[in-house]
């Protein structure tokens, strides 16, 4: 391209791409940072956590491991933080302590059928 290697146009590129990433860590604003814990997407999880950890039960028992620990460590945080045993309601959603909405229909359908997938 206008007699230049090959090598030179992709340090141009390179070069370009590291100046507009400095720029726009400088001048754009950060997106709001979402990090409410959702009961029903953790249902989601403790579901695809448990069936990979089944599938891999016999490729690779340490990640199969490590995904059903990353599941039971979630059904605790459950528990321990979204479930009333007094009252047997389930939050909907938790950050910085359990909301105050209680769990919607979803909620506690995702979860089960995590929980049935352990």
């Amino acid at each position: 391209m206008y007699g230049m290697s090959a090598e030179r146009i992709t340090n141009i590129i390179s070069s370009a791409r590291q100046k507009l990433l400095q720029h726009r860590s400088k001048e754009r604003p950060r997106p709001n940072l979402d990090d409410k814990i959702i009961t029903s997407w953790n249902g989601l999880a403790i579901a695809g956590l448990a069936k990979a950890a089944g599938v891999l039960e016999s490729i690779d028992p340490r990640r199969a491991q490590l995904y059903k620990k990353n599941a039971e460590e979630a059904i605790s945080f459950i528990r321990e933080n979204l479930y009333d045993e007094k009252t047997g309601i389930l939050k909907r959603v938790y950050r910085e302590g359990p909301g105050e909405t209680e769990g919607f229909a979803d909620d506690y359908a995702f979860l089960i059928s995590g929980l049935l997938c352990m």
